[in-house]
């Protein structure tokens, strides 16, 4: 099951992120999924797979919203998010200082009917909307979690302009994703990486692993 194609997405297209998407079987008795394949994965990005340190889930009710977030670079971390349960909406927002797409999103549907993921690459964070109770999204990381290495910038941020329903939906977030800085207050504390640093983070992760 390596077969890969691509969803619709919405916004601007973010280099480096891949949608990728694998057979989701159906019948009577629910629903068998691969959603992730090595030889896939190298197929559809072009690169080669990096090294798997964690592998995380979280599990969100309805109105849920995570991120934006990211890594501190260096060193960075990769992520391949799928959705094996439920219904969420993803958001990618390019943080590389000198990309021609900085501080540009792209909306990726995730859901536990299908087998599609995303693959995140070092200097894009990542943030959801859960749009069911319950969700589930799974994560592939290229590093293990460390907390003074992680950073977030606000979903909420007016000049990123994420497509929320902030009329329709009564979000939960975390203290820290509330607390989170904007992307201007983020570039003027140097939080945000450029493009040469997050190519060396990336060519790093095979020879650190």
């Amino acid at each position: 099951m390596t077969a890969v194609g691509r969803r619709p997405v919405v916004g601007t297209r973010i280099d480096g992120v891949e949608v990728l998407r694998a057979d989701a079987h159906h019948d009577e008795r629910g629903c068998f999924a691969t959603q992730f394949t090595a030889a896939g994965f190298v197929e559809r990005t072009g690169r080669p797979l990096f090294p798997v340190h964690e592998i995380s889930h979280n599990v969100s009710m309805r109105g849920v919203l995570r991120g934006i977030h990211h890594t501190t670079v260096l060193p960075g971390r990769a992520k391949y998010v799928y959705c094996p349960s439920g219904h969420t909406e993803h958001f990618l927002v390019d943080l590389r200082t000198d990309s021609a797409t900085f501080g540009g999103w792209q909306s990726v549907t995730l859901t536990g009917a299908a087998a599609d993921a995303i693959y995140v690459p070092i200097g894009v964070g990542h943030g959801l909307l859960s749009l069911q109770d319950n969700s589930v999204v799974g994560y592939l990381m290229s590093a293990p979690y460390k907390v003074e290495q992680e950073q977030s910038v606000s979903a909420l941020d007016p000049r990123i302009g994420l497509p929320l329903p902030v009329n329709k939906m009564q979000f939960a977030r975390s203290e820290r994703d509330c607390a989170a800085p904007t992307l201007e207050m983020s570039l003027q504390r140097g939080l945000l990486p450029n493009m040469e640093q997050c190519r060396r983070a990336e060519e790093g992760l095979w020879t650190s692993s």
